[in-house]
């Protein structure tokens, strides 16, 4: 009879361990971090990618915070022709109704200088790389649900930015 209450006992405590193991996971950011210098290193380290094949000065963050949600933030340089096939691409991922869908997006000029998202509570924390602030002239994607992510693409610099929260 000890033996079995010893057994219930130290079930109880592996149970417990686990669930707070979870809970801890559940709440805990995941940060992972990709950067190439050019399309074919990009490749070679993470595998395939839609990424335009000419790009260059590739950067991804992407977290995972369990039940608190999910962001990404990437950076790339290339043509300013490809960036805007990218961003229609990106743009597309987040189509909520891929059967009634309207009419294309437009590019619009960005009409104020865009600011570096606050990603602290996803734990990406440097942002040193997303100088999205320096912008010369640019041009965005209008957002027409909260769920696409925010696309600014540098025509002068050419270099594409976006980030996404959830």
């Amino acid at each position: 009879m000890k033996w079995l209450i010893r057994a219930v006992l130290v079930l109880a405590l592996l149970v417990l361990c686990a669930l707070g193991w979870t809970v801890y996971v559940m709440f805990t950011p995941h940060v992972k971090e990709r950067a190439g210098r050019t399309y074919n290193e990009y490749i070679a380290q993470f595998g395939e990618t839609d990424l335009p094949r000419t790009a260059q000065n590739i950067r991804y963050v992407a977290s995972s915070v369990g039940l608190g949600g999910r962001a990404y933030l990437r950076r790339f340089e290339a043509p300013a022709e490809e960036c805007k096939m990218y961003a229609l691409i990106e743009y597309g991922y987040y189509d909520l109704d891929r059967a009634h869908a309207g009419k294309p997006p437009q590019f619009e000029p960005i009409s104020s200088r865009p600011e570096k998202p606050d990603l602290s509570a996803y734990d990406i924390r440097d942002l040193s790389w997303f100088d999205i602030e320096n912008v010369v002239e640019g041009i965005t994607l209008r957002r027409d649900h909260s769920h696409r992510p925010f696309i600014f693409i540098d025509v002068k610099r050419n270099i594409y930015y976006s980030f996404w929260t959830d």
